[in-house]
């Protein structure tokens, strides 16, 4: 087993004692090896000799798109953005609807935690090309992990992910950031007519945000960088016993009909799947995701 680097300077007499046991944290330095330098992330663990975590569990994932996998130069336009799950499904730009190509960034000051990002500005689009997930997915639960920057509010609903052509309780708008004029975080549904449920107030910066949608329980609930900010009884979407269905259509990604309400930013990290993480789950993969890319 290869063991991670011990930063000693960072304990207090060799180790830091966990608040809520009796376990002591041991910290670890992960090295990030990119072109432009050497950067680094915490970790810690109860064990000694763990090694740290690496990446997102693939269990029940719809799509991991990571900006590390797109192979361009930085500034160049993008036609498509690579996969990473087990059974990919890669995005194109143009879309269905059409839009335009964001561009790729990757140097000393577009990126994150020296992770490369797709900027995304008014106009911008990619979609998950029909057919996509076969057989159709009924009926499901779904949460998602972003990290990304937003520095613009927009005075209208900043589409990160729309299930396109799902009709009734299926329809889904994840939204970063501005709705009515006013700059919050949540999601859409179709209700007889389109419904914004704002889950938070949206910051500016680098963060982590994760959408829970709990089918069974019948609640939508928003994370930023591991913290509960908001939570909705989703009546209208994921009521209990009903659910989303992925694969009917292709699935917008960034903005809707062609590049209106971008959610205009530099996206870094999408992780889909299509169940409610419990806590330890969500925990776990939110540790792996700051640690990656430098978040509190």
């Amino acid at each position: 087993m290869n063991e991670p680097e011990v930063i000693s300077h960072l304990r207090i007499n060799e180790r830091l004692k966990a608040a809520d046991s009796t376990a002591w944290k041991h910290w670890f330095a992960v090295p990030h090896a990119r072109r432009d330098g050497l950067y680094y992330s915490l970790y810690y663990s109860t064990d000694a000799h763990a090694d740290p975590p690496s990446a997102p569990p693939t269990a029940n994932m719809l799509w991991d798109f990571d900006a590390e996998n797109i192979v361009a130069a930085d500034g160049a336009q993008i036609a498509a953005w690579p996969d990473a799950a087990p059974v990919p499904h890669n995005l194109q730009s143009p879309g269905t609807n059409g839009g335009n190509q964001p561009f790729f960034r990757d140097n000393v000051t577009d990126n994150i935690n020296g992770h490369p990002v797709l900027e995304i500005i008014a106009g911008d689009q990619m979609d998950m090309a029909a057919p996509n997930f076969a057989p159709v997915l009924e009926d499901q639960s779904f949460t998602h992990y972003w990290v990304g920057r937003v520095s613009t509010p927009i005075a209208a609903s900043a589409i990160l992910v729309y299930n396109y052509s799902n009709v009734g309780q299926e329809v889904i708008r994840l939204y970063l950031d501005g709705v009515g004029g006013a700059s919050n975080v949540g999601y859409e549904y179709e209700n007889g007519g389109t419904v914004d449920v704002n889950l938070a107030a949206a910051v500016s910066g680098v963060q982590l945000l994760t959408w829970v949608f709990d089918k069974t329980a019948g609640l939508a609930t928003l994370y930023r960088n591991g913290t509960s900010v908001g939570s909705s009884a989703n009546v209208g979407g994921v009521g209990a016993g009903n659910g989303y269905d992925w694969g009917n259509s292709f699935i917008e990604f960034f903005a809707v009909a062609g590049g209106v309400a971008c959610a205009i930013g530099d996206h870094t990290r999408l992780v889909g799947y299509k169940v409610a993480h419990d806590t330890a789950t969500r925990e776990s993969i939110e540790g792996i995701l700051k640690a990656r890319y430098g978040i509190p």
